[in-house]
């Protein structure tokens, strides 16, 4: 049921792209031209691509390797005309933010603003918390939203749900976790029951063909941080109960695949930091310590994601079909 293949360099055409440094354009535009000299219909199809939206993790550090990844993903945004971006969680390090303006917080500007700055990614971000964005004011992540003058950034509360419709009156929702109050291993002494209820409530309502889940830590993992016990004990069984096609995270500095009772878990925490290991178990498809994204694009036929690293170069491609069955 499942098409795997490791790619080479993905098929592009130069475009140019608008950065605040001209090194970022120039970046851009040097990816752009080395992945013109191949084709990869698997990874970038565009003719048959439904909706299109990347994914990204622990980048909240202006550092080379995020600048590069963020200059690569906007020449992939603007190759396959992203719709939007999702973030997995620690949005600002090493303390989060201390308020919603760049007045209050230079790293709007310096972290997110100056960084993913190119024309193609000036769409919706959906980002959920990570356990770094709590140290200052999580609530100031959510505030932008309502504060962003461009209104780009969506983190309406700490757990929320949107849906995209696809063809056909089909339809993927994603459902989107604060998943820092849920383990013990964040900064809170119990589970958050609120969310869990409101967690079992929208996924048993679910009609959509594609249900997706999305949280800072892992359910699975084989990188440091490895199994979370209370994602394993509250999350998964309802991950499980309902259905869910893909549980999205980052937390480990890692870029993992694994599935699990058809569920499939992708780990995406690599871009400003990176682990100094991950090591295989039961569940992995895939792993690897390299700076990069995901790209995300849907068929009629359901869902490839890619993950690309920050010089172009495709290193890993899953698919899932539809075939989800409401429960």
């Amino acid at each position: 049921a499942y098409l795997r293949m490791s790619a080479g360099n993905a098929g592009k055409s130069c475009k140019s792209v608008m950065s605040l440094k001209a090194m970022h354009g120039l970046i851009a535009c040097i990816v752009l031209y080395c992945l013109s000299s191949c084709q990869s219909a698997l990874a970038f199809n565009l003719s048959s691509s439904l909706l299109t939206f990347l994914s990204v993790g622990d980048w909240g550090i202006p550092n080379q390797d995020t600048t590069e990844v963020a200059s690569t993903m906007a020449a992939v945004a603007s190759e396959t005309s992203s719709d939007f971006v999702i973030s997995v969680g620690d949005n600002f390090y090493p303390h989060g933010v201390s308020g919603p303006t760049e007045e209050q917080d230079s790293q709007w500007k310096t972290s997110y603003d100056d960084v993913f700055n190119a024309v193609s990614l000036q769409t919706p971000w959906f980002a959920v918390l990570g356990n770094h964005d709590y140290d200052l004011s999580f609530q100031a992540q959510i505030d932008r939203t309502v504060q962003d003058p461009t209104g780009r950034w969506q983190m309406p509360s700490r757990y929320f749900t949107f849906t995209r419709t696809l063809d056909a009156g089909r339809t993927c929702q994603f459902v989107m976790l604060d998943t820092i109050t849920i383990s013990k291993d964040g900064f809170t002494s119990s589970k958050d029951k609120d969310q869990l209820d409101w967690l079992e409530q929208t996924l048993q309502s679910s009609t959509a063909d594609m249900l997706v889940v999305v949280g800072h830590y892992p359910v699975y993992s084989g990188g440091p941080n490895g199994n979370m016990k209370d994602m394993q004990d509250y999350v998964k069984p309802l991950l499980k109960q309902y259905n869910v096609d893909i549980y999205l995270n980052g937390h480990d500095h890692t870029i993992q695949h694994l599935q699990s009772h058809g569920i499939d878990y992708f780990v995406n925490g690599c871009v400003s930091k990176q682990s100094g290991h991950v090591h295989s178990i039961k569940q992995t498809e895939f792993k690897a310590i390299e700076p990069s994204f995901m790209l995300h694009q849907f068929t009629s036929q359901g869902l490839n994601t890619t993950f690309i690293h920050k010089d172009g170069s495709t290193l890993y491609t899953t698919f899932r079909p539809f075939q989800r069955k409401q429960a």
